[in-house]
Parts: C-alpha cells; sequence; structure tokens
C-alpha cells in the first residue's frame, strides 16, 4: 500500500536511441543528438539516474516487437 512499483522493458535504451530507430522504421530523415548536459526538469541526470533499481518488474517485449505490434494494430483499425 502506497508503495512504488518499478517496472521496465528487458531491454536498456536511451530515449534518443529509441528515437532514433523509431525515426527509421518510419522513413523519417531526421537525426537525433543526444545533449549530456541537458537538464531533466532542471535536474542534471546520471546515465543510469531514470533506470529502474533492483527490484524492478521486468517486462519481456523488446521495442521493436513492441513497435511493430503497436503498427499492425494501427494499421488494421484503419
Amino acid at each position: 500500500m502506497n508503495g512504488v512499483v518499478e517496472i521496465a522493458g528487458p531491454d536498456r535504451s536511451r530515449l534518443s536511441d529509441l528515437m532514433q530507430r523509431y525515426f527509421k522504421v518510419t522513413g523519417d530523415a531526421r537525426t537525433v543528438f543526444a545533449d549530456e548536459s541537458a537538464l531533466y526538469f532542471g535536474a542534471q541526470l546520471a546515465a543510469d539516474t531514470l533506470l529502474p533499481g533492483g527490484q524492478a518488474h521486468l517486462g519481456t517485449m523488446y521495442f521493436d516487437a513492441w513497435f511493430e505490434r503497436s503498427q499492425s494494430r494501427t494499421q488494421t483499425a484503419h
């Protein structure tokens, strides 16, 4: 009760890497540039700050599989 439950995917990826993969799959020619000094809501973050802790519940679906599944659902809905 009133606890925190961490969930995460099975693979660790930087948001910039996920966006670049998304752009590639969708045919978007833009390039993503990660800014290591960018602030996150005013705070400087370490590379592992937003990663889950040791007690996190890890999913089993990787980003590419999730994206492919979400695209097929979107295409069949139209």
